[in-house]
């Protein structure tokens, strides 16, 4: 069995599928962000207390 990380496995086996031309899995402050990235504004008053957007963003939402 082949252990592949999970940023090359979506970028090689699913993004593909779906026309999406890459993906690139960055830290969680603004020094770590990417051009072009998403950001996301005000999102820690809609977060409960110690949840990590990184957490919420491996599963979709």
């Amino acid at each position: 069995m082949r252990v592949i990380a999970y940023e090359t496995l979506l970028n090689e086996q699913v993004l593909p599928k779906c026309d999406i031309k890459s993906l690139k899995i960055t830290g969680k402050t603004l020094a770590d962000r990417q051009v072009m990235e998403v950001m996301y504004h005000n999102a820690k008053a809609a977060l409960p207390d110690g949840l990590q957007m990184a957490l919420m963003d491996s599963r979709g939402g």
